[in-house]
Order: C-alpha cells, then sequence, then structure tokens
C-alpha cells in the first residue's frame, strides 16, 4: 500500500507489520527515507530514549522532540528492513549483508555509528 498517512508527528507510507515498524520521513516499508533511499538503505536504528526504530537519525530529530540517543552495543538496536532481523551493534558492525535475509546494507552507515551507539565519548555529537 503506497497511501501516504500522518500519526504522531510523522510522514510515512503504510508498512507491513511484518517487523517492528520503522518511523520515517517518506519511509518504505524497508525503511528508506526521504534522507537516504537508495536500495541498500535497508537498516533501522532504535532510540535509547524512546525505543522506537527510525530510518535515520535525520527523521528521528524532525520528527521527536528530543535528539536521538545512542543504544548500548550488546542490546538489540538494529533491524534490517528488508526481512526484520534484530542485531547488536557487535553482529551488525562485521556484516555488509543481513545474515538472515542476505540484503546488502549500505557501507557509508558505518560512518554515522557514534551517532546510533554507545562508542566513544563523542556518542552525542551531531555529525560535522
Amino acid at each position: 500500500d503506497a497511501q501516504e498517512s500522518r500519526g504522531l508527528g510523522d510522514v510515512y507510507k503504510r508498512q507491513p507489520m511484518s517487523h517492528p515498524y520503522i518511523h520515517g520521513i517518506d519511509a518504505d516499508e524497508r525503511g528508506r527515507c526521504a534522507h537516504w533511499h537508495a536500495d541498500h538503505d535497508v537498516i533501522a536504528n532504535k532510540c535509547a530514549t524512546c525505543g522506537e526504530f527510525f530510518a535515520c537519525y535525520k527523521c528521528h530529530n524532525e520528527l521527536r522532540d528530543h535528539a536521538l540517543a545512542p543504544m548500548p552495543l550488546d542490546e538489540l538496536s538494529v533491524m534490517c528492513g528488508a526481512c526484520g532481523h534484530l542485531m547488536t551493534y557487535d553482529e551488525y558492525h562485521v556484516q555488509a549483508e543481513c545474515p538472515q535475509c542476505g540484503h546488502a546494507f549500505n557501507p557509508g552507515c558505518q560512518t554515522h555509528a557514534h551517532l546510533y551507539f554507545a562508542i566513544g565519548a563523542d556518542c552525542d555529537a551531531e555529525p560535522g
């Protein structure tokens, strides 16, 4: 279904409920959004504050009243938008593709890891 819906400040297209909902601006069923929309942009990340999955940190920060908070490394906080497989940072960061369905991940996402995961002293910093 490609009907647009509005709710809780989100702008999205309807998504199947086979995995946790991926919030985002113009997010499709696999989590590609207005900011990142190539075929391999299928990772959704969880916010430590609200516990919801978002297509990207930009979507989160535009749609919620708090900045995206990084998740602990040992918690299930990354989801493959293609199949719904949940991963910890330790499992995700060594993968070029989903270990469950084989869908390729965007290798550029690793440059934003400090925004999504508590991996360093500057984990709360916005990208420059």
